[in-house]
């Protein structure tokens, strides 16, 4: 395994860290390395039942990203609605739903290519 590949599960190990902190259902990380023209190498998918627990997942993300790998994300999207925020750290993007959004957007089916990991 390489350095960018080593630095990348790092990061994905620490997201999911903040992810299952404020209890973050149906993780499922994509591994997307595999696949031309891909707009990031990992993405990791959560759901939660409020718009309150989506912020709530994403600034734990953010804070365990920053606490132990001192890497700010550079950017975020959708935390004013709360129904799905998007936390791009570059190579590794994180999407946290509400169960209806992430249903309606179904990334696992859109990107049915990649290397799938299911995490508990």
């Amino acid at each position: 395994m390489g350095k960018k590949q080593l630095q990348e599960s790092a990061l994905a190990s620490v997201v999911l860290e903040g992810i299952l902190e404020k209890k973050g259902r149906g993780v499922m990380q994509l591994d997307l390395r595999n696949i031309t023209d891909r707009p990031a190498d990992i993405f990791l998918i959560a759901e939660a039942e409020s718009g309150v627990q989506v912020r709530a997942i994403a600034d734990s993300v953010a804070e365990r990203v920053w606490e132990i790998l001192q890497v700010r994300p550079l950017g975020v999207e959708g935390k004013e609605h709360g129904q799905w925020i998007l936390i791009d750290f570059g190579e590794v993007v994180v999407h946290v739903f509400q169960l209806e959004c992430r249903r309606f957007y179904d990334l696992e089916d859109l990107w049915n290519d990649a290397v799938r990991t299911e995490h508990a």
